[in-house]
């Protein structure tokens, strides 16, 4: 719901900005690789991986990285593709060093296109044909094409077609069979290897590091000791200051005649009009829009917590058997030993949910069964309604229970942590 800056409002921004861990969260608002400024940037990863695919290049890794590609290649390979690719005694004997890799290869087929690397070796008349994909589908038969030019072109060599999809998305009917598709695993796997051995020279290491954080798989705080505590000090935060930053992005301010959330202006907007409009906005609004500009990188990370993370973090440490599935607006808990499927319900759960109202945010606890989990833990569903008493119907699918309500705040205590700990009592007896 939409609110307006008061002055309480105003106040709670000064509180959340003089919070000691808003001061450290803040001191690590840093990029310490410039590789974090080329993410989500297809060319530029494309470029990256074909220095790695070069036997030849800087990197004193040899083909290494190719023939990760080509046992990544066979270990995914479905019966099918072995029948027209290269045999696997073949590629796995064959000196990798003569391949020429070429990025961004012009060619001319149903319309102009461009293979993201070809890579050709002479030699043993082989090609391979790699086309990446970060979060990007295939699209306007550009697989087909660069098939068929491959075809074409080197009619009687061995050929190999790679799709590198870092996000493994179906691709529908732009897929072409041809194709073998593949994720990071076989890269990241072997960069993790390279940096893990002994021998590597400094300077490799932080390369290879940085490759593996910033631009091929997930970066890890616990693997730089600059950004150790990063996580938990912004969960602390988020925990203290819940209701205020729950509520930045319902924050709205009148511009141009127009009602506008605070937290979509963007900074350059900011400091480019609205900086200069002092007079056009209330004092309230002015202060509270140059305090949000002034620290935005830290506020903005906020956003990204619910608030829930860190009061589960203290769930976990109390309860250790018990797991949980943090969302915007609530917190669902289970025993490790039951909602093992990934693509189903949960049979059963203890809910923690965010009521908003005008005034505050309040919480009520609920139990759940639910029978539209996977088949192999109904029977779970089943008995853990009986155990608290569900009134149920014989055909039942779902039910929920309110088992406390108006709760004010997150804190292992009270009659909260009464009713957590009979959830996890029950849950150890299923």
């Amino acid at each position: 719901m939409s609110k307006t800056i008061t002055q309480d409002a105003l106040t709670k921004m000064h509180k959340l900005i003089a919070d000691p861990d808003f001061s450290f969260i803040e001191r690590k608002q840093v990029q310490t690789s410039l590789l974090e400024l080329n993410l989500h940037k297809e060319t530029g990863i494309c470029n990256i991986l074909a220095w790695l695919f070069n036997a030849k290049e800087g990197h004193l890794q040899g083909e290494c990285f190719l023939k990760a590609l080509i046992n990544g290649v066979y270990q995914t390979a479905s019966d099918k593709h072995l029948q027209h690719i290269p045999s696997p005694t073949k590629m796995l004997t064959l000196s990798l060093s003569q391949f020429t890799i070429m990025t961004e290869v012009s060619i001319q087929q149903s319309k102009d296109r461009r293979i993201d690397i070809l890579m050709v070796d002479v030699n043993s008349k082989t090609v391979i044909v790699f086309e990446r994909k970060d979060g990007s589908s295939a699209y306007d038969g550009q697989l087909k094409d660069y098939f068929e030019w491959t075809e074409n072109q080197y009619k009687d060599w061995d050929k190999i077609y790679v799709l590198s999809d870092s996000f493994n998305k179906e691709h529908g009917e732009e897929f072409h069979p041809s194709f073998i598709q593949l994720d990071d695993t076989w890269l990241t796997t072997l960069l993790l290897d390279l940096i893990q051995r002994e021998g590597l020279t400094e300077r490799s290491e932080y390369i290879f590091r940085d490759l593996h954080d910033f631009v091929f798989a997930s970066w890890d705080e616990k693997r730089d000791p600059f950004y150790q505590g990063l996580n938990k000090h912004v969960e602390q935060l988020a925990h203290n200051h819940f209701d205020f930053t729950k509520d930045l992005s319902n924050f709205q301010i009148i511009i141009n005649g127009k009602l506008e959330k605070i937290m979509s202006i963007s900074q350059k907007y900011y400091f480019t009009h609205l900086c200069l409009l002092e007079n056009d906005l209330c004092d309230l609004e002015y202060q509270f829009l140059m305090l949000i500009h002034s620290h935005y990188d830290a506020i903005d990370l906020l956003r990204d917590y619910t608030g829930f993370e860190f009061f589960a973090g203290e769930i976990k440490e109390r309860f250790p058997l018990l797991k949980e599935d943090v969302r915007d607006n609530k917190l669902s808990l289970i025993n490790k030993k039951h909602g093992l499927f990934d693509n189903d319900y949960w049979p059963y759960a203890l809910h923690i949910r965010r009521i908003t109202s005008e005034e505050e945010n309040i919480f009520r606890i609920y139990i759940s069964a639910n029978k539209n989990c996977n088949e192999q833990e109904i029977p779970i569903a089943e008995k853990f309604s009986k155990l608290n008493d569900f009134k149920v119907k014989s055909n039942w699918k779902y039910k929920e229970l309110m088992v406390l309500d108006n709760v004010t705040s997150l804190s292992l205590n009270g009659d909260l942590l009464t009713e957590i700990d009979s959830f996890y009592q029950n849950s150890q007896r299923l």
